[in-house]
């Protein structure tokens, strides 16, 4: 039986890896599919920023998430959310669906006006649409035309208090891991140097330049984990026969 089906898409070309395991059964066999996948995911969200991968029926979502949070010795920080397209009269004004309703969702990465976003966003559809793609954007394009210097020096705050502070927060952070942490929302964050100003202004006109992958969580099971620190992430517009469309949504690591 098949478990596990992971994809590593580029722009130009897709690898793909089934592995074979049955779950009930802790012997060589599940320990052997466990190494593969975890090679595997480790080696696409380094070479891309995200893997795409297939929760079949005999994977639950908590497994699936389980053994996400295992492979990636990340703790869990959030479990499964509901996601639903909802019209801007329906949602918080100060949500995306408030704003945006059914429309396109800005590039982003989740949890940006937070210190401390949390590293992987995993989304999962219960109700999939082949008509709502998920755009994604790789950070290091945008850091190699503006330059490290320039967004590291670049700071900026959040638009409204986050439990209850207004931290200033750098658009690339060190991290003592050795990783970088580039946070992007316009609508949540604003520049309050000129510094953060201008590396702003250069996200915002480099954007629509980027070259994006436009994945598709088209069936129940279809996945991805994406790197939080990396990659910026959207939703396009949602059309009268996709609103029935439900993703779930959880998160992996620390957060504050």
């Amino acid at each position: 039986m098949t478990l596990w089906i992971i994809e590593n898409p580029t722009f130009k070309s897709v690898e793909r890896l089934a592995l074979e395991t049955y779950p009930y059964q802790m012997d060589q066999g599940i320990q052997k599919a466990y190494e593969n996948g975890s090679v595997a995911i480790f080696e696409a969200l380094n070479r891309y920023g995200y893997c795409s991968f297939e929760c079949l029926q005999y994977a639950t979502p908590e497994k699936a998430l389980s053994f996400l949070s295992d492979v990636l010795n990340e703790r869990i920080f959030s479990t499964w959310a509901a996601l639903t397209p909802t019209a801007k009269s329906d949602a918080s004004p100060v949500s995306y669906s408030g704003m945006f309703g059914y429309g396109e969702f800005p590039l982003h990465s989740d949890m940006a006006n937070w210190k401390m976003p949390p590293r992987y966003l995993v989304l999962m559809a219960k109700r999939g649409s082949p008509s709502v793609q998920t755009p994604i954007v790789d950070s290091a394009w945008l850091v190699a035309r503006i330059g490290k210097t320039e967004l590291t020096r670049a700071l900026v705050q959040p638009r409204r208090p986050v439990r209850g502070m207004l931290p200033l927060m750098r658009l690339l952070e060190p991290r003592a891991s050795g990783q970088s942490l580039f946070r992007w929302d316009q609508t949540f964050i604003k520049p309050v140097s000129p510094a953060g100003k201008s590396a702003f202004d250069s996200v915002v006109n480099l954007l629509e330049q980027a070259p994006r992958f436009n994945f598709c969580l088209d069936k129940a099971g279809s996945a991805i984990v994406i790197d939080n620190w990396r990659m910026l992430h959207g939703r396009g517009a949602v059309a009268k026969d996709s609103k029935d469309r439900e993703v779930h949504r959880a998160y992996l690591g620390e957060a504050a």
